[in-house]
């Protein structure tokens, strides 16, 4: 089914309000480069490129950032989880050369004084600025606004949504990077007004008139009065094309694909298993059964569930199908029974593949509640992407090294 999305046109969105999920598109036809930018023309005049979109008022403070989610990035996987409305993303210092905090921008300056403002509390959320995120939508230089966020994660400790990651340039240096979660906040109507935005420029004193009314919360209250923008996923299948990732990603589930799809599908099993490791270390005992008369599972093991004093092992079942990507092949109602009249009582099982859950095996098995978590193509990917920094100039030399028997 098609929702229709709320689009507006280059020439509106200087005064538009801004709505979450809307589109704001650049100038048609295009003028070319960095004039096509939309939010150097929504936010003030900040700057055209980078992640750090920051408009100055007249004596030099910031009133709001952007935050701009420009693409992929195999060292720096941003990510925004649509269902948790949380946010983990990377600083700007991202190739090197620099102490942590001096870059051309200041975006690891402002991250850091933003966390550090958060820790502290009380007065301090007041000099925390409201952060308004936006991502491409890969179509010209239109971009899809996601909300209003906050730096931090209810409930969970700073350690985790702020730290240092580090990485290693192409000359073989070791350097330091900020990685930071924020949460996109439930604001009341979905819509940031134009006045807000207005004000926080021209008139900060005024401005909480306009503000919504969950950040007015969070600037009392902080983390402790913030609601996270949830939004679950439903029991309707999600699509083909929603299983799989972008094109450079079908480039690694292709060579993945090549590899094991027809003459070594215990190599398969080999990848998955190592993939859940990456995925969730609290996956433990991973065994891999013979390959044939193995019961219906390709791979039995345990999941650990920790308190500070004592813990519960569940037992699980996985099950991996490494067909092609790029067919119409799916994991259907046959493989997806296989697995579920295996799993006791108390287990659940993990179905994984290199293509897409078929609609029916999909439905039936969210509608019927069995306990199973599907591993599509898509999911290969953004582990590989993620914890290993795979590509697809790099994938097989990944695979020669992990993937061993």
């Amino acid at each position: 089914m098609n929702v229709d999305v709320k689009r507006i046109v280059y020439e509106e969105i200087v005064k538009s309000d801004l709505y979450v999920d809307a589109i704001f598109c650049s100038p048609r036809p295009r003028k070319g480069g960095y004039a096509d930018d939309v939010l150097t023309v929504m936010l003030h005049n900040c700057r055209n490129t980078g992640g750090f979109r920051i408009p100055h008022r007249a004596d030099g403070s910031i009133p709001y950032i952007g935050l701009h989610l420009c693409g992929f990035e195999p060292s720096w996987p941003d990510d925004f989880n649509v269902e948790t409305g949380i946010l983990t993303y990377y600083g700007d210092n991202r190739k090197g050369g620099n102490e942590v905090e001096k870059t051309d921008i200041g975006g690891n300056k402002l991250l850091h004084q933003m966390f550090d403002n958060l820790s502290e509390g009380g007065a301090k959320l007041k000099n925390i600025p409201p952060v308004l995120v936006f991502q491409n939508t890969g179509i010209e230089r239109d971009v899809r606004f996601l909300g209003l966020a906050v730096p931090g994660v209810k409930d969970v400790h700073e350690d985790v949504f702020f730290s240092t990651v580090w990485r290693t340039n192409k000359d073989g240096v070791r350097f330091p990077n900020y990685v930071a979660k924020f949460t996109i906040l439930d604001i009341e109507d979905e819509i940031i007004h134009r006045e807000w935005l207005e004000t926080l420029m021209t008139d900060p004193e005024n401005s909480d008139k306009y503000a919504p009314k969950a950040w007015k919360t969070f600037q009392k209250k902080g983390l402790n009065g913030i609601k996270a923008l949830e939004a679950p996923m439903d029991i309707h299948w999600p699509g083909k094309e929603a299983q799989l990732p972008d094109d450079d990603g079908m480039k690694i589930l292709k060579a993945i694909h090549k590899r094991f799809g027809k003459d070594d599908p215990t190599g398969f099993e080999r990848l998955c298993k190592r993939l859940l490791f990456m995925t969730d270390p609290n996956y433990e005992d991973i065994s891999l059964t013979r390959p044939t008369r193995d019961g219906g599972r390709d791979a039995v093991m345990k999941y650990k569930i920790s308190a500070p004093t004592n813990s519960v092992v569940v037992e699980c079942a996985m099950e991996a199908k490494c067909y092609n990507p790029c067919g119409n092949k799916s994991v259907g109602v046959k493989e997806t029974s296989r697995l579920i009249s295996r799993i006791k009582n108390r287990q659940f099982g993990v179905m994984m593949t290199s293509a897409y859950i078929g609609q029916q095996a999909y439905e039936e098995i969210k509608e019927d509640g069995h306990p199973i978590m599907f591993f599509t193509g898509k999911d290969i990917v953004e582990v590989l992407r993620q914890k290993a920094n795979v590509t697809p100039q790099n994938i097989d030399r990944w695979l020669d090294e992990n993937c061993k028997e």
